[in-house]
């Protein structure tokens, strides 16, 4: 598990904000596992693992730097089927990024088109 603390504030805040996304949001109130929440749409389900920043670097290659501890676990977290892992990053913008977690890559879910894979197909929402 990561060291510091859970950035509870920020963890309340990404939740309002999936709710306003659409996702149903499901809580967890344990530490253990690296997940803060779960998020459902469109018949997925999807981890999510909230971070905050204090810089305003948000290109891939930052976030992999600068939040790699917060990806291995969410790699490292077993599950099967269609189920993604998310990161998302508060930075000091204001604003929440959001950020597909996969085995071999991370990549950044841009605002207003986002990609939902169901096995080989992919939605694409706005």
């Amino acid at each position: 598990m990561s060291r510091g603390h859970r950035p509870e504030v920020a963890i309340e805040e990404a939740k309002r904000h999936a709710t306003s996304l659409g996702f149903l949001v499901i809580s967890l109130d344990t530490s253990w596992i690296p997940v803060d929440f779960f998020a459902i749409r469109s018949g997925c389900l999807t981890l999510i693992r909230v971070r905050r920043i204090k810089y305003g670097y948000y290109n891939v290659p930052d976030i992999e730097a600068s939040c790699e501890r917060e990806i291995a676990e969410l790699r490292e977290f077993p599950i099967t089927g269609d189920i993604a892992r998310e990161l998302w990053v508060k930075g000091c913008d204001k604003h929440f990024h959001r950020y597909r977690v996969i085995q071999d890559r991370v990549e950044a879910i841009e605002k207003g088109s986002e990609k939902i894979s169901f096995g080989q197909q992919t939605l694409v929402e706005g």
